[in-house]
């Protein structure tokens, strides 16, 4: 197997941490390390050197090499800007294309996720490469079991069972639920056949470029074009002529042998929204979280993350309140209000205001 890692987005809902000059995968936010480094020590006992990649846009490489040193510089690939999954992962396999047979079995993963099961996690990775291996025309996409009704995610339904690996398990998706509102959430989950999408998929080289072939014939052309091409200024000019799209929009949802691998022993979250953060650094009874130095007097359910050392947050007579103090910025927001946080960038940028973004 082969596993390239995905570090190139921009992170927005984690603002004003995550800026477009250092993303949340390049961020400490769960842990001592990055995102990105966290991930890819997660999946390396599966690859070796070679059989590892990291995707990053050419400004976030610029940016932060330092954090790529794990990976051999040529095992990144460099896209001339950010335009979302479906042209990322079609340049990444476009890449692939030159180097790997097409048989050869290829996971694609976000460089942002909690894992709560390292070990079970990279079982699952080898069960799909297993079941991909025996079943080629198949893609999968690795799923996880809902534990409470999450509106910002979309939902997989398992459909037949085609493998019963004792741990793992192998089901057709029958169906996919983009964001639900909460009550639908709540729906699904209490009907036990409603799965996360995490983002992750494992696919044969081969099938995955016959994909792109059959539902996106110019974007395939246009990232092989840039592949062969050396000049930074005509890669910058092929790419920025693709549409923005997910790989879900470009080629997922539209394919019909697609499959979900799940395990019973993997907890999972997308490190994406300040509710996430809360939920994933809560610990004991208490319902309020600080990361940084704060102090919480007749407040509950909120959180605090300050990155100066030199002052005190102060939370008084507040509820679900998320204070975020960076060098920079003081973001104050009902804690599920943070949802709001792209709208807040859109108007920044309208006003000029993007030295903040």
């Amino acid at each position: 197997m082969n596993i390239v890692i995905r570090a190139g987005g921009n992170g927005t809902r984690l603002w004003p941490l995550s800026r477009r000059s250092a993303p949340k995968q390049f961020q400490n936010i769960i842990g001592a390390e990055s995102m990105l480094r966290q991930t890819v020590k997660r999946i390396r006992p599966l690859v070796s050197d070679k059989e590892l990649w990291v995707t990053v846009n050419r400004a976030l490489y610029e940016a932060k090499a330092s954090e790529l040193d794990a990976v051999a510089p040529e095992q990144l690939i460099i896209e001339p800007e950010a335009r979302n999954t479906g042209p990322a992962i079609c340049l990444e396999v476009c890449r692939l294309e030159k180097s790997l047979p097409l048989e050869t079995v290829v996971a694609s993963l976000p460089s942002d996720d909690y894992i709560s099961d390292e070990e079970a996690f990279r079982d699952l990775l080898k069960a799909s490469e297993i079941f991909i291996k025996e079943h080629p025309d198949y893609i999968i996409a690795p799923a996880v079991k809902p534990d409470y009704p999450e509106i910002g995610y979309s939902y997989l339904k398992a459909g037949q069972q085609l493998l019963d690996g004792g741990q793992e398990a192998m089901f057709a998706v029958a169906d996919v639920i983009e964001k639900p509102n909460r009550d639908y959430c709540e729906e699904l989950i209490e009907s036990g056949l409603y799965y996360w999408h995490t983002g992750m998929y494992v696919w044969r080289l081969g099938r995955i470029l016959e994909l792109f072939e059959k539902y996106q014939p110019r974007m395939l052309a246009l990232c092989r074009e840039l592949v062969d091409c050396q000049d930074e200024k005509k890669q910058e000019e092929l790419y920025s002529g693709l549409e923005k799209m997910s790989i879900e929009s470009a080629i997922t949802h539209r394919c019909e042998t697609i499959a979900m691998s799940v395990s019973n022993r993997v907890g999972w979250s997308d490190v994406g929204k300040w509710p996430a953060v809360k939920r994933l650094s809560q610990s004991g009874s208490s319902d309020t979280v600080a990361l940084g130095q704060a102090f919480f007097h007749k407040s509950s359910e909120s959180l605090v993350y300050n990155k100066s050392d030199k002052k005190l947050v102060v939370l008084n007579g507040v509820k679900n309140i998320a204070v975020i103090e960076t060098d920079d910025v003081l973001l104050v927001s009902d804690l599920e209000a943070t949802e709001d946080i792209k709208d807040i960038l859109d108007e920044l940028s309208k006003n000029g205001q993007t030295k903040y973004l």
